[in-house]
């Protein structure tokens, strides 16, 4: 590859580093960086080179290493000496003095490219949970490798096909659970992998990647006595100092605020230190609906801000959503997911991001991660309860019953093809922790951390780099997951909903109103409560059906697409009757029990319509 294609390939991912670009290239390989400057602004150059140990060293790096410091003490105690102040340079010296151990000792997010000159091999790494991301394509005697699907896309020796398994998985995942998605290893387009979380890739020219995990989750320690009772103080503290290393850098600090438990928790911390480092106040931008009789996330949004006060002043903005431009982000959104999408709430998510960067955020924090680990969808989700799912059998059989739903909109397909990709999740995902002897709930836990989580994080990736931001997510740092997985199930959650998440409401109850810690229930984030936000979308999915080009029909089924579309066109018409014009969104959008009879909502349309648009975007 030269110096053209690896420029191309930059190109068609600018936004995600505007501050800077700079490449490397030898004989046998070619690296590219484009630069977000947040950290030792003006000294992060990349791609950085070093000689260690008579080794020379290149290095590409996205995210952040919370603990850069203390590791560049220790690798200075080993004789290693250091240019600047970034953490880049500490990510590479830790590589070079450490080894393939380097990645177990960060604290942070990040996705991480090291090539060895002189032995000429490749070392790729993400963090635990895929914050970061990195996809790669092997051929023989080539890899290529970038944060987006669409950048090797670029290199005219990569085919450009859909995954028919990834997308077999959308809609087998998106039929049964909260929302569609492929799994963490693969990506939407035929030979483009995604590297997993908590993994590392070692690669030569002359053998075939060879990937290893680094990251398991810590299921063996439990608290008990004392340390138990002592819970709800030792997370405070532990997700305080979280916070507070999440504004490491040097670049303007914004926050994603819904006015729920988690996202309160962070915007609480980060406008007290805010006015602690004389950077006050602390902007906050929260979701709102234009014309909705009940906007509860900007009524909580704003009653955090009048609760906190001149004391930790925060500056709340809102991104307002509007029915007559409800879709007008879903090309931009769907080519910077570089895949369809199951869930309406990305497109606020979307605009929130942009009203961040509009009002000079550089750095975005959210609460994301809060739910998976403190039994946030306990009352809600699959496999807690609605129903409760005890053992893997319990979990193939209620789950298999989903799979004639879904195989009612896939052409060319049979049950065992969908049965066996199901196996392969449930035995990645959660058999492997249950063969580890975890309980149930410990199970269940894991299986939405590395499925549901992983595809929240995908979305905050693409929402926020589509405006140069970066998205950081203090609940995801090492002290609050591994806290997290010390305590018991049990201790998390009470008798009802609304009783998730017990330790971090006593955590943080003088922290923050008593109507946010105690009582607020919400989902992840608002969806539209109007029906006229959803007429959109119906209308808009007729469309996409009406003139689809005849090779999506090799991959849905077309009659059982236009029999869908009319049961949610008839829903949508039902509700109307009833007159619930300003409440039946939360029909449409409300969350399935796996053990009752399925029935169409909102983003099983909306997962049509992202697919149809996908389609277009990369195949018309």
């Amino acid at each position: 590859m030269g110096e053209r294609e690896l420029a191309g390939m930059l190109d068609r991912i600018s936004y995600r580093g505007p501050d800077d670009r700079g490449t490397y290239l030898d004989r046998h390989f070619a690296l590219g960086n484009l630069l977000l400057a947040i950290v030792d602004i003006g000294n992060g150059r990349q791609p950085l080179v070093r000689e260690f140990r008579g080794e020379t060293y290149v290095a590409v790096f996205n995210g952040e290493i919370y603990n850069y410091l203390d590791l560049r003490r220790e690798l200075i105690d080993q004789g290693v000496e250091f240019s600047t102040n970034c953490d880049t340079e500490v990510a590479l010296a830790a590589f070079a003095v450490w080894g393939e151990s380097a990645a177990s000792r960060f604290d942070g997010q990040w996705a991480l490219a090291v090539w060895a000159v002189n032995r000429r091999r490749l070392f790729l790494t993400r963090d635990p949970f895929g914050i970061k991301p990195l996809f790669y394509h092997h051929q023989g005697d080539f890899i290529a490798f970038a944060s987006e699907p669409k950048a090797i896309l670029t290199l005219p020796n990569v085919p450009k096909r859909p995954d028919l398994d990834a997308l077999r998985e959308y809609f087998l995942h998106g039929f049964a659970f909260a929302a569609g998605y492929s799994l963490n290893h693969r990506s939407f387009y035929e030979g483009i992998r995604s590297l997993p979380p908590g993994s590392f890739l070692f690669w030569t020219s002359d053998s075939s990647p060879k990937i290893t995990r680094y990251f398991h989750y810590p299921l063996a320690a439990q608290m008990s006595g004392q340390e138990l009772h002592d819970t709800a103080r030792l997370l405070e503290g532990a997700v305080r100092r979280s916070t507070e290393a999440s504004m490491m850098g040097d670049a303007p600090i914004g926050v994603a605020l819904s006015g729920g438990l988690d996202s309160s928790v962070i915007t609480a911390i980060a406008a007290r230190v805010s006015a602690e480092r004389g950077k006050s106040p602390l902007l906050a931008s929260c979701i709102t609906y234009r014309s909705q009789n009940r906007n509860e996330d900007e009524d909580h949004a704003r009653l955090l801000s009048q609760w906190l006060g001149p004391g930790s002043p925060v500056h709340l903005i809102f991104s307002v959503m509007e029915v007559d431009s409800y879709l007008v982000d879903l090309d931009s959104m769907i080519h910077h997911f570089d895949e369809p999408h199951w869930e309406i709430k990305q497109l606020a998510m979307f605009n929130n991001y942009r009203a961040l960067k509009a009002n000079g955020a550089k750095v975005v924090l959210t609460g994301e991660g809060a739910d998976e680990l403190f039994f946030g969808y306990y009352h809600q989700f699959p496999g807690f309860k609605n129903p409760v799912i005890r053992s893997t059998d319990d979990f193939r059989g209620v789950w298999k019953a989903r799979i004639p739903d879904a195989l009612r909109l896939l052409a060319n397909t049979e049950a065992g093809h969908l049965e066996a990709l199901q196996e392969e999740a449930i035995a990645r995902f959660y058999q492997s922790v249950a063969s580890d002897g975890a309980n149930p709930d410990r199970c269940m836990q894991c299986w939405y951390l590395a499925t549901f989580l992983h595809w929240l994080l995908i979305d905050n990736d693409r929402c926020s780099m589509a405006f140069s931001l970066e998205g950081r997510f203090p609940f995801l740092n090492r002290a609050v997951y591994e806290m997290a997985f010390r305590i018991p199930p049990s201790a998390q959650v009470g008798s009802d909903h609304g009783h998730e998440k017990l330790v971090l409401r006593n955590a943080f109850k003088n922290a923050l109103p008593e109507q946010i810690w105690r009582r607020r229930r919400k989902a992840p984030l608002p969806s539209p409560l109007k029906l006229a936000f959803h007429h959109p979308i119906r209308d808009a999915l007729r469309a996409e059906v009406d003139r689809a080009p005849a090779d999506v029909w090799e991959i849905l089924d077309r009659s059982g697409v236009n029999t869908m579309l009319e049961a949610y066109s008839a829903r949508i018409t039902d509700l109307q009757r009833k007159g619930l014009m300003d409440d039946g969104g939360d029909e449409l959008t409300r969350y399935l029990r796996l053990d009752e009879p399925w029935s169409v909502r909102t983003p099983h349309a909306f997962g049509l319509l992202t697919f149809f648009r996908w389609w277009k975007l990369n195949f018309a």
